[in-house]
């Protein structure tokens, strides 16, 4: 079980799961002081939706893929996991806000207008890359 989990969620999307856990991490660091619900809601509905689908989806063994050590898109097991890949995004894209603040060197929202260009063009490239990285798993992985 905790390995499929490692397949289809660290090995397959490792840039994903990276933002994510640094999305996490800052949220928890962010909210720690002033708690509030819908973040905790969420967390609550993603470990549910997530226990499920690990617990039911990740007790299977089957090979649908000719290669059975390969862990592709194509494994019917991709399709299972969707709602975790869905769920991880917010936060992914949490880690990208708040890492081009950091290399802009403003951990609030930037109030110059030229800080706010080189944040914005900072999320631009890091969700070019996580779409290059995407479409480079899809059509050559």
């Amino acid at each position: 079980m905790c390995i499929r989990v490692m397949h289809y969620i660290v090995e397959m999307f490792p840039y994903l799961a990276i933002a994510f856990f640094l999305g996490t991490l800052i949220l928890s660091i962010v909210d720690i002081n002033r708690p509030q619900k819908k973040y905790l809601v969420y967390f609550l509905v993603f470990l549910t939706v997530s226990t499920i689908l690990i617990f039911y989806y990740g007790s299977w063994k089957f090979n649908d893929n000719p290669d059975p050590t390969r862990f592709t898109i194509g494994n019917s097991y991709t399709r299972y996991w969707l709602p975790i890949y869905l769920m991880m995004i917010p936060l992914a894209s949490l880690a990208i806000v708040y890492l081009s603040r950091f290399l802009v060197f403003s951990f609030k929202e930037p109030t110059s207008k030229l800080k706010r260009i080189i944040m914005n063009g900072w999320q631009a490239i890091f969700v070019l890359c996580f779409c290059i990285l995407g479409l480079d798993f899809v059509l050559f992985g």
